[in-house]
């Protein structure tokens, strides 16, 4: 394949004198989204939709700082694209072949080391060499090929979190909706609950869906590929307002009155629980944590909970609301207590844990013996980027050092 090399911007000027060199149509009024699944008699829209992309896209590159590589962290990448890359066929309406890197996978899209930038993802970094610019963390790579390791700049383009989504969404790559294996809905039975005017009840009954999923469908939340809603922005949880002195007996009685004692726990009796199992209150219309209900009414003087604060556990049991159980305190402590009371997932206990305790000693011991991450990393099954953070104890920070002989 040929090598690959940044564009020289001192030669051409500017970016947005190599677009208007390279394109003379009107283009302004075009859709910069460009269904890129499309059959190839809409290439030649595609293209010029394209266009319009480019002078968008020279218009924020005035607003970005100067890429961060030095010359020799470029060419160490461009060296390395050089020497790894293969050529692959694009799936999008492109030009061109993709340049295709297949080292460091990650979660979603393959890396590449760039000195102290640590990884970064190549396509990225690709982007960022050829423009010589620095992409903020809420600029996004987009593949206009569909193929997620391809690193020719030619194939990319860039735009926010909701473009990339939609690419990912009209491209077939995203399991969003009706193509997601957990669904069990089908496409018309999403319209169907979306546009009819059916009780959840009723929905539940024909589609055997719960209340929640039939509110997140009507209001855009899930299946937007489906229904093309936009979906709400979420509300940030807040604690309710505090509550009335004059009712103090009663939400004292409205506690007492849902418990059942167990020595000296009291037990939330009542059946619904939030997502991390804590059970959950209603008085007079407002929801609570049940726990955070008992401590405003008998600790705090009916009071809310101060902001970033929490109610902290004195016992190890979730549903009890035990007040004499029950304190006010940072986030941080409540993660310790977690800790202290064997309570917190983390580790081993963790469902996507790969390691054991003996593997994350083993791992300090042969790194502070002199041996490199990436030798380390060829015995374990995980990525290098959680060697690293291993031994600096940015994770598995639980697991204590090994003491040494006297």
């Amino acid at each position: 394949m040929s090598d690959y090399a940044p564009m020289d911007l001192d030669e051409e000027k500017t970016l947005v004198d190599w677009v208007e060199s390279n394109y003379d149509s009107e283009v302004d009024s075009y859709d910069l989204r460009v269904d890129y699944s499309s059959e190839d008699e809409l290439y030649e829209d595609n293209t010029r939709a394209r266009e319009a992309h480019a002078l968008r896209q020279a218009e924020l590159h005035a607003t970005f700082a100067k890429c961060k590589f030095d010359p020799k962290q470029r060419q160490s990448v461009l060296d390395r694209f050089n020497k790894k890359c293969t050529e692959g066929e694009p799936e999008g309406v492109v030009e061109g072949k993709c340049m295709l890197w297949n080292e460091d996978k990650g979660r979603d899209y393959y890396q590449i080391g760039v000195g102290p930038h640590g990884m970064i993802m190549a396509h990225r970094a690709s982007y960022m060499i050829f423009w010589d610019v620095h992409l903020p963390p809420e600029i996004q790579a987009r593949h206009m090929c569909n193929v997620p390791n391809c690193v020719n700049p030619a194939h990319l383009m860039i735009g926010d979190a909701q473009d990339n989504a939609d690419d990912k969404v009209r491209s077939g790559r995203s399991l969003a909706g009706t193509r997601n294996p957990a669904s069990n809905l089908t496409e018309e039975a999403v319209m169907d609950i979306f546009e009819n005017e059916m009780t959840p009840k009723q929905c539940k009954a024909k589609y055997g869906v719960s209340r929640d999923t039939v509110r997140e469908i009507r209001l855009g939340i899930s299946y937007s590929s489906v229904t093309g809603a936009k979906p709400n922005k979420k509300r940030k949880r807040t604690e309710p307002e505090d509550l009335n002195p004059c009712d103090e007996e009663i939400a004292k009685k409205y506690v007492a009155s849902r418990v059942k004692k167990e020595g000296e726990h009291w037990i939330w009796t009542k059946k619904f629980r939030d997502k991390g199992g804590y059970g959950l209150a209603r008085f007079k219309g407002k929801g609570y944590l049940a726990h955070n209900f008992s401590c405003r009414v008998f600790s705090n003087g009916c009071k809310r909970i101060p902001e970033k604060m929490q109610v902290l556990h004195g016992c190890t049991r979730k549903d009890c609301v035990n007040p004499d159980h029950l304190s006010i305190g940072s986030p941080a402590q409540n993660a310790a207590d977690r800790q202290r009371d064997g309570t917190a997932v983390i580790g081993t206990k963790h469902p996507n844990a790969k390691l054991e305790n003996a593997d994350i000693l083993v791992i300090r011991r042969r790194a502070a013996a002199g041996e490199t991450h990436a030798e380390i990393k060829k015995d374990y099954p995980v990525k290098l980027t959680a060697i690293g953070d291993i031994v600096a104890r940015r994770t598995w920070a639980h697991i204590p050092e090994e003491v040494k002989p006297q």
